[in-house]
C-alpha cells in the first residue's frame, strides 16, 4: 500500500525552486504534489510545460506606478516640508529631518517599482485544465465569463484586460494578442471533455 501511496506522489523538481543558484528555504518543507487530478489547484509539476505562455505589457505597469508614486512622494515630501516649517527646529535638526524624509520617500519609491516590476514579469501559463495567473491557477471549468475591457490607461498603451467572473482578471495583455479568443476555446474545450 505504501508503495503505491509513494507512486502517486510527484515531489517538486528542483528547478522551480532554484533562483539565482540558490535553493529557496521552502523547497525542504512543501509537501509533495498530488499526481491526479491536482485538486488544491497548485501549479502543476515542471514535466507538463504551460501549453502556451502570455507575458504582460512591462510599460503598462512601470509608467503608471512609476508617476503616481513620484506625484505622491512630491506631495507628500511638501506636506513634510510644511510641518517642518512650523515647528521650532535648529537648522541641524531641520537638514537632518529633510534627509531622513527624503530617504524615506526614496526607499518606498524604489520598492513600489520593484513590486511592479515584479508583477509585470510573471507571465499567465496556460495549461490543459488551467490558467495560472499571480500563482494561483484557476481551472477552466470555474470561469464565469471571458470579457474583454479597456480603460483610459489600456488604451494608452494599446493594452487589454479580461474579466473571468470570479474576481480575476488577465491584465495588461496587449492589443495584437487574441487571448480571449485562446482562453475561450481552451474553457469550451475543457467543458466539452469532461462530458
Amino acid at each position: 500500500m505504501s508503495e503505491r501511496k509513494a507512486s502517486n506522489e510527484v515531489r517538486m523538481p528542483r528547478t522551480l525552486v532554484r533562483m539565482s543558484g540558490w535553493v529557496h528555504p521552502s523547497y525542504f518543507f512543501q509537501k509533495p504534489y498530488k499526481s491526479k487530478n491536482n485538486p488544491q489547484g497548485m501549479l502543476t509539476p515542471a514535466s507538463e510545460p504551460p501549453l502556451y505562455v502570455l507575458p504582460q505589457n512591462k510599460s503598462r505597469v512601470l509608467i503608471p506606478k512609476v508617476a503616481s508614486l513620484t506625484i505622491l512622494g512630491a506631495i507628500f515630501y511638501s506636506g513634510i516640508l510644511l510641518n517642518l516649517s512650523l515647528i521650532q527646529l535648529t537648522p541641524e535638526e531641520q537638514s537632518i529631518a529633510n534627509l531622513a524624509s527624503l530617504i524615506f520617500l526614496f526607499f518606498i519609491v524604489v520598492l513600489g517599482i520593484y513590486l511592479g516590476y515584479h508583477q509585470s514579469s510573471q507571465p499567465y501559463l496556460f495549461y490543459r485544465d488551467g490558467v495560472i495567473v499571480r500563482k494561483k491557477k484557476v481551472i477552466y471549468s470555474s470561469v464565469v465569463m471571458v470579457q474583454k475591457k479597456q480603460d483610459i490607461l489600456d488604451k494608452i498603451f494599446k493594452t487589454y484586460h479580461l474579466d473571468l467572473g470570479n474576481k480575476t482578471s488577465l491584465s495588461n495583455i496587449p492589443e495584437g494578442v487574441q487571448a480571449d479568443a485562446y482562453l475561450q476555446q481552451m474553457i469550451n474545450y475543457s467543458r466539452n471533455f469532461a462530458r
